[in-house]
């Protein structure tokens, strides 16, 4: 999701998942714009507008603030001890690496509305079984789902327009 920063002179878009939140509060601080990062009662640090999650902190479990559209990349990198997760309906994307390694994840139910789920999502969660894929996916990045050792099963629904590679659905030893 993009953004338009700066003023009438000197617009620029950024991708505010791109690289980090402190270069989008770089650039915006140059512009003479603020952007307000909170922390929310899960422990999530979301953007101004709270649709964007950028970091959490390592916890068993988290709920994801309703209201948030985009999951950035990275946002859930090495929490070691996540195990379950409640995402939101109003999510559509999940960006890259965005659950990797989270090896004790166990459950995840993923939201009727999402529509795009990034390379490497899921990589690595050795404890996930099951994955239902919504109908209202159309792209799964690649390698998705890689090294999930326990996944047995994941359902590809038919509206599915992209897959970015063999190895997005299924697991490698």
């Amino acid at each position: 999701m993009e953004k338009q920063i700066g003023n009438n002179n000197n617009k620029e878009t950024v991708n505010l998942c791109d690289a980090n939140m402190y270069d989008v509060l770089a650039q915006r601080g140059k512009n003479g714009e603020s952007l307000s990062i909170y922390m929310g009662e899960d422990g999530a640090l979301y953007s101004d507008n709270g649709q964007y999650l950028w970091r959490v902190v390592d916890r068993k479990k988290i709920n994801v603030t309703d209201g948030v559209v985009v999951i950035c990349d990275r946002a859930f990198f090495k929490c070691h001890s996540l195990r379950r997760i409640s995402l939101p309906k109003s999510l559509r994307v999940i960006g890259n690496e965005v659950f990797w390694q989270c090896y004790e994840l166990q459950s995840v139910k993923l939201p009727q509305n999402l529509e795009v789920i990034g390379g490497y999502a899921f990589n690595n969660c050795k404890s996930v079984e099951t994955i239902h894929i919504p109908s209202s996916v159309t792209e799964i990045g690649g390698s998705a789902f890689t090294f999930c050792k326990a996944l047995t099963r994941a359902n590809i629904p038919d509206g599915i327009t992209v897959i970015r590679d063999f190895h997005s659905i299924g697991v490698l030893p």
